[in-house]
């Protein structure tokens, strides 16, 4: 009697932490700190207008501290969690369950390490479970791809399909092509990428009900083709997506949907559907809490505003962008928030503040082994040198963005670097072939 009331007491205990990964008590908080965060960035548009920079910064250490408090106040429950594990009274499969449960909760938190721990000691005792150590497989490989830990993160992700392709578990099977693909997206191996996106697509167009894994893959395959200059067969990937995210209702995958149309619509300069996109893509957002999405729609419109020469919403944005990458530690964001915000200095003339992020958002993007990245830094680190006629960097970092844009088959990007390299060298003979006339002394 004694086992069964406790076996069901252990149910219950987990259904408690589902929850707080889920719908609960994390939900909440991240809400409510959107709900903070989102007024900060609208007080941040006033405030850089008004130049009150300090008055900003000041505002932001208050929230964070804030945000701080209620973090901790989650982690006292998960520490009895964790304690509990370590208590004695539980069985091998009891402690695989709760650590696995634990590890999704710090995951969805972004304390990776902490969920990384709680993943490794789940392996340790699931032994008897086949589909439960494919599932801490995954899970090691996803916080392993959010940390930049391309090779291991691969690694853990062609362990786990092994096993459930011989539980016959072909929709998980197809979701881990899925993230083999993005994670040589990542890296800038496309060819690899595609391979995986189109297993993905092939396996879910013969499964019945996989609505959900065909617009996963339509929308891999139309952000490939988007990089890769294809923007007919991108738009058209993301149609699909939004047609089957909408059937079953999946905001998350609307709101990244429409995100990514948004960023194709920008490169071929259609900005009014281009707004119009992310405004879609943030009523969905709105209605769940991704931290990580929301930096990229600040990322976004960061791009926009630059593109609509508003700098001060540009600056207003990017600086929130800065702020959330900052505290996810995702640094291949932050090597392209830097970017932007090099392009925001340059418009101001502010040369050696724009060159300082430049160079910085070069260095973390090779640091992180974020080409495409890198390469948009360089283009853009070369018009700064045009600008100030230094045409021997300029074409430095002109070439270099050519070689990186030439081997991710990035076409339109490259095709706009030559015609950058072009424009310097007329720009070089031009100069070249003035008449020179000896300096008269006064």
């Amino acid at each position: 009697m004694k086992a069964s009331v406790y076996s069901q007491e252990l149910n219950n205990l987990l259904d408690t932490v589902n929850e707080m990964t889920a719908d609960s008590a994390s939900q909440r908080h991240r809400t409510l700190a959107e709900e903070v965060r989102s007024s900060v960035s609208r007080i941040e548009q006033w405030a850089v207008a008004e130049n009150q920079a300090t008055f900003v910064q000041q505002l932001a250490q208050v929230f964070n501290q804030q945000e701080k408090d209620l973090l901790d106040t989650l982690e006292r429950p998960l520490r009895k969690l964790r304690e509990l594990v370590d208590s004695g009274h539980l069985t091998d499969c009891q402690k695989a369950r709760l650590l696995l449960q634990l590890g999704k909760t710090h995951d969805v938190l972004a304390e990776w390490d902490e969920a990384l721990d709680m993943f490794y000691r789940a392996q340790d005792y699931c032994s008897d479970d086949v589909l439960e150590k494919a599932e801490i497989l995954k899970y090691i490989g996803h916080v392993n791809a959010k940390q930049m830990n391309a090779g291991v993160a691969q690694s853990y992700y062609r362990e786990s399909i092994v096993v459930y392709e011989a539980q016959g578990k072909r929709d998980e099977v197809a979701h881990l092509h899925l993230c083999l693909g993005f994670n040589a997206f990542e890296s800038g191996d496309y060819h690899t990428a595609l391979e995986n996106y189109q297993k993905a697509l092939d396996i879910a167009t013969q499964l019945e009900g996989a609505e959900q894994l065909l617009g996963d893959a339509n929308l891999a395959l139309g952000i490939l083709a988007t990089v890769k200059g294809d923007t007919e067969q991108a738009q058209l990937h993301y149609e699909r997506s939004i047609c089957a995210y909408g059937t079953i209702g999946d905001e998350r995958g609307l709101s990244q949907a429409y995100y990514n149309l948004g960023l194709l619509l920008v490169d071929v300069h259609k900005w009014p559907e281009a707004g119009e996109a992310y405004r879609k893509s943030l009523e969905y957002a709105k209605k769940y809490s991704d931290l990580y999405l929301i930096g990229l729609i600040h990322l976004s419109n960061t791009e926009l505003a630059l593109q609509l020469h508003d700098t001060a919403i540009a600056q207003a944005s990017c600086m929130q962008a800065v702020r959330v990458f900052g505290r996810l530690g995702c640094r291949a964001q932050l090597a392209e928030a830097y970017k932007y915000s090099g392009q925001i200095q340059r418009r101001q003339r502010a040369w050696d503040r724009a060159e300082r992020l430049f160079q910085k958002s070069i260095a973390f993007a090779a640091e992180c082994q974020a080409p495409l990245n890198q390469a948009e830094a360089h283009h853009e680190y070369g018009l700064l040198l045009m600008d100030k006629q230094d045409v021997h960097g300029a074409r430095a970092q002109f070439d270099a963005a050519l070689n990186l844009f030439t081997r991710l088959e990035a076409g339109i990007d490259a095709e706009k670097t030559r015609a950058k390299l072009s424009q310097l060298e007329n720009t070089a003979e031009a100069r070249g072939s003035k008449p020179r006339f000896p300096r008269i002394p006064r």
